[in-house]
């Protein structure tokens, strides 16, 4: 395992981290607790050391399934969280101070720490986006509560110019941006931004909802527990056709170390939190790291192909 230091700070992370929104229950389908639990104990075993999560994941329980999994050997891990995001919809973001404030305590608690190394806002736009809930990070960072302030930008493009004017502030030290072969965006302006400055970058969203680990056909049923039971047959043909012309990455390694190994070889990225629900899916991630390397003529391709045909339709939205 390869690890990075986020950017002005002096967090090291394993470049490949785990994500556990799976891992709540509430998305990707039901979760095991005791294979979760494995899970997690085999990916530091593997040397991850970064461990993402957020209290929206199952409401509290994928925090409370990796708090769990952690004790006593906490101090093996950079454990990041967010707040703000709340289940309910739209409506039911709040990144006030007092919320930040009130809600690290929650977090804390199912976490079994008394200090997180980066805490989130949760993917707020322009206009959700409240300035003294960050000056609440500022406060939590100066406590001791938080090592580092972090900032986990929307998915959709309209989040990248509230975090430039962030960064060019100085207001966050790490970045949190969904990235992936079939979303490119963001390395053309915000991740140099970050290297101007020195910010950390983590990149979510890496699989795409799992259409990038190869495993997903239009035969494939997801049960009731799992959100992509709502995408239409347009879209999953849509994604699925652009991920057929990336199969040329598959020589020499799978479609998940292909996606992951893409996103590692952007300049200005420093680690990658892919979602796991087993240890099978840990080791897979793994091999990632020190495993065949994205090429410059394989990187070239693959923005070539963003620039001809990215063209799916919107994401269905969150429930």
């Amino acid at each position: 395992m390869e690890y990075r230091t986020l950017g002005r700070t002096d967090i090291r992370v394993s470049e490949v981290g785990l994500g556990t929104w799976g891992m709540g229950g509430d998305r990707y389908g039901r979760a095991d607790d005791a294979e979760s639990q494995r899970a997690i104990l085999r990916a530091l075993e593997l040397g991850i050391n970064h461990i993402d999560t957020a209290p929206i994941y199952g409401n509290g329980h994928s925090e409370e399934v990796v708090g769990k999994a952690i004790s006593g050997r906490r101090h093996e891990v950079v454990l990041a969280t967010k707040v703000g995001m709340f289940p309910g919809g739209r409506e039911k973001f709040d990144y006030s101070g007092a919320t930040v404030i009130r809600e690290v305590e929650h977090s804390l608690r199912r976490l079994r720490t008394d200090y997180l190394d980066i805490y989130f806002l949760h993917s707020p736009d322009d206009a959700l986006h409240r300035d003294d809930g960050l000056e609440a990070l500022v406060r939590l960072k100066e406590q001791g509560k938080i090592r580092a302030t972090g900032f986990s930008v929307m998915s959709m493009d309209e989040g990248i110019p509230l975090a430039m004017r962030l960064i060019e502030q100085g207001q966050v030290d790490v970045i949190q941006q969904a990235y992936h072969l079939l979303y490119t965006l963001p390395a053309k302006e915000l991740f140099p931004l970050c290297q101007t400055h020195d910010v950390g970058v983590i990149a979510r969203e890496n699989f795409y909802f799992g259409f990038l680990t190869g495993t997903i056909t239009r035969e494939t049923v997801f049960d009731d527990h799992d959100d992509r039971r709502k995408f239409s047959p347009a879209f999953i043909d849509a994604v699925l056709a652009r991920v057929e012309k990336l199969k040329f990455l598959t020589e020499g390694r799978t479609m998940t170390q292909a996606a992951l190994q893409f996103v590692l070889a952007t300049p200005g990225v420093h680690g990658v939190i892919p979602g796991a629900m087993t240890v099978s899916e840990v080791e897979d991630n793994v091999r990632a790291s020190g495993g065949k390397p994205i090429s410059a003529g394989e990187m070239a391709e693959i923005m070539a192909l963003e620039a001809r045909d990215y063209d799916l339709p919107p994401i269905p939205p969150p429930v």
